[in-house]
């Protein structure tokens, strides 16, 4: 059996909210299908939809979060940024969302103190007027080579540099 859910409530076929469930469709005697169609929908039609499936063998779902945009929803537009961290090219965003990149050079950063690998990456706050707000490009190397010899031999204490040539 498969059964569709919007928000955890059972789904069926609502023509008037353009919702339409097609039936399972016995393919073989071994496959089972059923579609969820949506069309002509609203805001209302945002949240997970999810996808139900029970049989003998056990259950097994899908879920996937759908958002649905009023055609006058502000943006921030696509900007492309050059600055001494590399060249980002920011994708037009929602209004309140808050964009992330990976840095372009060593994208793959570094590990953690757990273990955990943390991918490098740079971000970008769109407000909700639709304007390009905070950001912070900290996480990625500089993309000059010389910049970032220099900006490690900043990090290095002068105690340290001291103790290691024996001055």
């Amino acid at each position: 059996m498969v059964q569709w859910y919007h928000n955890g409530n059972f789904i069926e076929t609502k023509e008037e909210s353009g919702v339409f469930v097609e039936e399972n469709i016995v393919h073989d005697c071994c496959l089972i299908t059923s579609e969820l169609i949506l069309s002509n929908i609203d805001v209302m039609a945002s949240g997970d939809w999810e996808c139900l499936v029970t049989s003998s063998r056990g259950n097994s779902s899908s879920k996937v979060e759908i958002v649905v945009l009023e055609t006058s929803a502000p943006y921030c537009s696509a900007e492309r940024v050059i600055n001494n961290k590399g060249e980002f090219r920011w994708p037009k965003t929602l209004a309140g969302i808050t964009a992330f990149l990976p840095c372009m050079q060593y994208p793959f950063g570094t590990v953690t103190s757990n273990g955990i690998l943390k991918e490098r990456r740079a971000f970008r706050r769109c407000d909700r007027a639709g304007h390009w707000m905070e950001d912070d490009y900290s996480e990625c190397p500089y993309s000059n080579e010389v910049t970032r010899v220099l900006h490690a031999f900043s990090q290095v204490s002068f105690q340290s540099f001291n103790l290691i040539y024996g001055q």
